[in-house]
């Protein structure tokens, strides 16, 4: 997988510092935090700090994009909130895409595939309660 998946160097720093301003309360940090996890196991070439990067910055373009609010999400029904969750892996893999260093059809399937399995994941856990870890 590190082959195909090498990000480049330049943008994924402008990530990071990017990222760091993004907050989330301690809620949302715990389901951000869930999530971020799940992806750095499916990717572990890619330094975590990238990983959770693209996360949040994913969070943020889907909040704009959709004019809603973490807290208004955390209201909505289990299932439009998976629906965000879809939405917000959707730019992540297209984010995480736009920085590898050699983009090709088959990298942006590998994302798109190894995302889908950390999606399903979570979904399962989700609608489980929260009560087993991915």
């Amino acid at each position: 997988m590190s082959r195909l998946l090498t990000v480049d160097r330049e943008q994924s720093d402008q990530v990071v510092k990017d990222a760091r301003r993004i907050k989330f309360s301690e809620k949302q940090e715990k389901v951000f935090e869930l999530v971020a996890k799940g992806l750095i196991a499916a990717f572990p070439d890619i330094e975590p700090i990238i990983i959770r990067g693209l996360l949040r910055l994913s969070v943020r373009d889907w909040q704009l994009q959709n004019q809603a609010t973490m807290p208004e999400v955390d209201k909505w029904p289990l299932e439009k909130r998976l629906q965000v969750t879809k939405g917000i892996l959707d730019i992540f893999s297209n984010r995480f895409y736009r920085i590898l260093r050699l983009k090709t059809e088959e990298a942006d399937e590998l994302i798109k595939n190894t995302v889908e399995r950390v999606f399903s994941s979570y979904v399962e856990f989700a609608r489980n309660g929260y009560k087993d870890p991915i």
